[in-house]
């Protein structure tokens, strides 16, 4: 069904689902909303092939091996994220979720499909098993495109090429030396622009929050989104500097 866009068959196996944690509940007499979230937890955990791709890497996969059902597998996605509730982390047997694999080039840059993800809760900056980003990914890069319209696109949205692997490798350090010049002049105009706006930003993805919060160690230099995941995030690269600045 995922790989034909068969939304409505999609949604009949969650309305079966549904039934079926309505008839275990004996104090149920009507679907409520927990019923609705056991057949969401069930599509979640879904895992297919020995690499355990989840269902929304399955629905990008799908994208790009049947193009032409893409526009039915893009709803079906939307559908689970906004209408059934099924959460996009998921991720396969490498740790990564779909929203990385999107974007990353390998193997897709699907724009269309990221977004939809991004605004349903995905992190752009998630880390796999590894510790590696999209953003690595995208560094390693053979040819200029798709690797040069993606790596605009990851910072544009939040994108860090500074987070260290378990090796301790950051991407910025393959962007530095890639032969590609296109490439890295879009990492130079995004650092431009962060340094320019850097009190208005947030200091680890770049975003512009309109509550953005002083970093809580007191530093007073650094400023990030509400939601904490972006301090927490940053904290490997800020500690140092942030230590020294409030006397430590």
């Amino acid at each position: 069904m995922l790989f034909m866009g068969d939304l409505k068959g999609i949604q009949a196996d969650f309305q079966q689902r549904v039934e079926a944690a309505l008839a275990a509940d004996p104090d149920a007499t009507s679907a409520g909303y927990e019923h609705r979230e056991t057949a969401a937890d069930e599509l979640y955990a879904k895992a297919w092939g020995p690499t355990g791709v989840r269902i929304y890497g399955m629905l990008g996969l799908a994208r790009q091996i049947v193009p032409n059902k893409a526009p039915a597998h893009l709803a079906i996605a939307k559908w689970l994220a906004e209408d059934a509730g099924v959460q996009v982390d998921g991720r396969d047997l490498s740790g990564t979720p779909a929203l990385s694999h999107a974007i990353s080039t390998k193997p897709a840059f699907d724009t269309e499909d990221a977004e939809l993800l991004m605004s349903a809760g995905g992190d752009l900056n998630t880390q796999n098993r590894y510790g590696g980003t999209a953003g690595h990914e995208i560094s390693q890069a053979y040819k200029p495109t798709p690797a040069t319209p993606a790596m605009e696109w990851y910072l544009a949205h939040g994108g860090n090429v500074d987070i260290r692997d378990g090796d301790g490798f950051v991407a910025r350090l393959a962007l530095s030396k890639t032969p590609f010049r296109g490439l890295r002049e879009v990492v130079a105009k995004e650092d431009a622009r962060r340094n320019r706006e850097k009190n208005v930003i947030c200091s680890f993805c770049g975003q512009k929050d309109s509550e953005l919060m002083l970093c809580t160690e007191g530093c007073g230099q650094a400023r990030y989104c509400t939601t904490r995941r972006c301090q927490k995030a940053d904290k490997p690269n800020h500690e140092k500097a942030c230590t020294k600045a409030i006397g430590k």
